[in-house]
């Protein structure tokens, strides 16, 4: 933290890049140190999409990063990170991740296909 008179200014979390972003999300799959939100569960539920799905486009080497839809969390003061891949049934999904030191959340989960 920055004091800059009597406002107090929060240094953003470092952004990781694509390469680092994928690195992450190999690593908290290979130690299961990955959680989904109730948020995503609901989602999950709602959308049709099982746990194991999420997990196979996470682990998929045909992912990729929409670096667009990346979001500055300002309250959790962290980024949420967008991965998009395809399901099974050849049907787009977008992942919504972020990291909390070494664990990996599952913020929510579309079916853009939907």
């Amino acid at each position: 933290m920055h004091h800059k008179g009597a406002a107090m200014v929060l240094k953003r979390t470092h952004k990781k890049t694509t390469n680092e972003l994928f690195l992450a999300i190999k690593k908290a799959l290979e130690r299961k140190s990955y959680i989904f939100t109730s948020h995503a569960f609901e989602r999950l539920i709602d959308r049709n999409i099982n746990e194991l799905t999420v997990i196979r486009i996470l682990k998929s080497q045909f992912k990729y990063h929409e670096v667009r839809k990346d979001s500055y969390a300002q309250s959790f003061r962290s980024w949420n990170y967008s991965i998009v891949g395809i399901s099974p049934d050849d049907e787009d999904i977008r992942i919504i991740v972020s990291f909390e030191e070494e664990t990996m959340l599952v913020i929510t989960v579309i079916n853009l296909g939907a």
